[in-house]
């Protein structure tokens, strides 16, 4: 099934999809979302989690969803391009639980119309909830490869896309295959440049991300938003330290070492950090008026894997 998804990727990236016509659609849609801005608030949402339709027994109802096979399909909605088809998942990257295969939901159930993962669309659906754009909106994303950006270079001409690259090519250039080099510390971007700054899975990976969550906020405009996904600990105040860079260059591994996957590197890049709600005070010091968490889950949409998490900022005025 793996050899189909990437046959359909290849088509769609010569062929993508028709989006939503009509965002505002999306405004008054069944997906229950709470947002949080301290952990004291997350504690008090947790004691009433039982109490509130949307996410009742979120594990007991996805074990009924799943199937013992090598691959199966769920009935659900893709916000990205309206399709009300079969969401396709495996138990590639799953786990075990209670002697119970489970799938990883997060970044294996995939809607083969637009082939974007749970993550993916739920992301451009919050998005759209939280940011409210129009078609000329500049936004600028940490990625340049794969379906995501092209769905979103599609929708909103505007918007620029970078890799990391290191010192292969100049920083704010482009290579021969159209990728942008940035570096998330130090970006070539004037100041106030966008309305939209979006970075999905790239924080962990940056040893002095204060300085990178500074930088995102130098070149946003007055009450441009940011979304950001990254590992986080919501039952941890503090951010968790697994790795740093010492002056020297060498890496410190404070835990054991943890590597995510790379589009562009085969060997991952590490993971230093998992977060905790001390994140939310560096996005503040770094200059964002509002800070908070969207903890969503929906049956209908296939946003599973438990309660799921994505942190937004405000810049200020």
């Amino acid at each position: 099934m793996s050899i189909i998804i990437r046959l359909l990727s290849i088509v769609r990236k010569f062929f993508p999809i028709k989006l939503a016509n009509d965002i505002r659609a999306l405004e008054d849609d069944s997906l229950t979302v709470h947002t949080l801005r301290s952990f004291d608030e997350y504690v008090l949402h947790r004691n009433s989690l039982p109490e509130y339709e949307g996410c009742k027994d979120l594990h007991g109802a996805e074990r009924k969803i799943q199937q013992n096979l090598p691959f199966f399909f769920i009935r659900g909605e893709c916000s990205v391009c309206s399709s009300e088809k079969k969401l396709y998942t495996d138990f590639r990257y799953g786990k075990l639980v209670d002697g119970i295969r489970v799938p990883n939901w997060r970044e294996r159930l995939i809607c083969l119309r637009c082939l974007l993962k749970n993550r993916q669309r739920a992301s451009y659906h919050l998005f759209l909830r939280l940011c409210r754009p129009d078609e000329h909106f500049a936004i600028y994303i940490t990625e340049q490869y794969g379906p995501y950006f092209r769905m979103l270079k599609s929708r909103f001409p505007a918007t620029t896309g970078s890799e990391y690259f290191g010192d292969s090519i100049a920083f704010g250039q482009i290579d021969r295959k159209g990728r942008r080099n940035e570096d998330l510390c130090a970006l070539s971007f004037e100041d106030a440049s966008f309305e939209v700054v979006l970075t999905y899975d790239v924080l962990e990976h940056i040893p002095n991300y204060k300085e990178a969550l500074s930088e995102i906020c130098r070149i946003l405009k007055p009450g441009g938003n940011l979304m950001i996904s990254v590992p986080f600990n919501q039952s941890s105040a503090d951010n968790i330290v697994r790795a740093r860079l010492n002056a020297d260059g060498t890496v410190e591994h404070l835990l054991e070492p943890e590597y995510h996957g790379n589009p562009i590197k085969n060997d991952g890049c590490l993971c230093f950090y998992h977060f905790g709600w001390e994140l939310l005070d560096d996005l503040r010091f770094a200059g964002f008026d509002d800070a908070g968490l969207m903890f969503y889950w929906s049956k209908k949409y296939g946003y599973l894997g438990g309660e799921q998490i994505m942190i937004f900022a405000k810049k200020s005025k």
